[in-house]
C-alpha cells in the first residue's frame, strides 16, 4: 500500500484484463505469456518497482548495492542468488573453496602489482585443500602411508596447514616432478616457494630473514609454478585411477 499512488491505476488496470481473459484471483499468466495489453502494463509495473527498490536502498545507506542494481543488473541477480543460496540452502565447501580460489588468484596479481606476493600461496593451499576433500579417501590414505613426523594429527583435511597439504598431496601423486632440459623440477620446491611467499605476511620474517628480494620477481616465478602445479591437480581430479606412490 505504500505505493498506491504510483501503482494503484496500473494494478487496477491489469486486474480488468485478468477478468476480461477469465483468470481467478489466485491465477496469472507466466512472464511473457500474457496478453499483449497486460504485459505492456506489467513492464510499467515493475519499472515504478524497480525505482522505488533502488529509492529504498539509498534510504538505508546502501549505496553501493543502489549502483549495482542500477548499472550492473545482471550481477546484482548473481550476487543475489548467491545470497539467497547461502542463507536458505547453504553452498557446498567446494564451490566455497572455488570461489576462493578464483578470488585469491585475482587479489595475488593485484598484490604483485604494489611489490607484494603473498595471496598466491594462499591460491596454492586453497587448490590443495579442495582436491584433498573432493578426494577425501584418498587423501587419508596418503596421510596413513607418512611417516610420523610428516603425517597431519588430525584425519580432516580443513585443519591441514600448507605443509601437510603438500605432503599428502605427494604421497597421493597428485604432485609429480617435472623432466625439462636442464634437470628435473621437483614440485616440492615449486610448492615451498609459495609457501615462502605466503609467509611474508608476517612481520617478525621479514626481520628474521632480513628480506630484501624482489618481490615482484618472485611472484612472477611464483605465479608460473602455481599455473603448472593447479594444472597437475586438475589433471589427479580427472584421472582418479593414478597410481599413488
Amino acid at each position: 500500500g505504500l505505493y498506491n499512488s504510483d501503482l494503484a491505476d496500473l494494478g487496477a488496470r491489469m486486474d480488468a484484463i485478468r477478468q476480461r481473459e477469465g483468470l481467478n484471483d489466485d491465477e496469472y499468466w507466466r512472464i511473457g505469456q500474457g496478453p499483449e495489453d497486460w504485459e505492456e502494463l506489467n513492464e510499467q509495473y515493475s519499472q515504478v518497482m524497480d525505482v522505488k527498490f533502488e529509492e529504498a536502498l539509498r534510504e538505508f545507506g546502501l549505496n553501493d548495492i543502489a549502483d549495482l542494481y542500477d548499472k550492473d543488473r545482471k550481477k546484482y541477480d548473481a550476487c543475489r542468488e548467491k545470497g539467497r543460496r547461502f542463507v536458505f540452502e547453504g553452498i557446498p565447501k567446494l564451490e566455497q573453496l572455488s570461489t576462493l580460489q578464483r578470488q585469491f588468484e585475482t587479489e595475488a596479481e593485484i598484490c604483485a602489482r604494489g611489490g607484494a606476493a603473498v595471496m598466491i600461496g594462499a591460491a596454492m593451499e586453497t587448490a590443495l585443500l579442495f582436491v584433498c576433500l573432493e578426494r577425501r579417501d584418498d587423501a587419508l590414505i596418503a596421510r596413513g602411508c607418512l611417516p610420523d613426523h610428516e603425517r597431519p594429527k588430525s584425519a580432516n583435511p580443513e585443519n591441514w596447514r600448507l605443509n601437510e597439504l603438500t605432503m599428502v598431496a605427494m604421497k597421493a601423486g597428485w604432485l609429480r616432478d617435472f623432466e625439462v632440459s636442464e634437470g628435473t623440477i621437483l614440485s616440492r620446491r615449486l610448492l615451498d616457494m609459495m609457501r615462502y611467499l605466503r609467509n611474508l605476511v608476517h612481520p617478525a620474517r621479514h626481520l628474521s630473514d632480513a628480506l630484501d628480494g624482489d618481490v615482484k620477481f618472485g611472484y612472477t616465478n611464483a605465479q608460473a609454478a602455481y599455473t603448472l602445479l593447479k594444472w597437475h591437480l586438475a589433471e589427479s581430479l580427472l584421472d582418479p585411477e593414478r597410481v599413488r606412490d
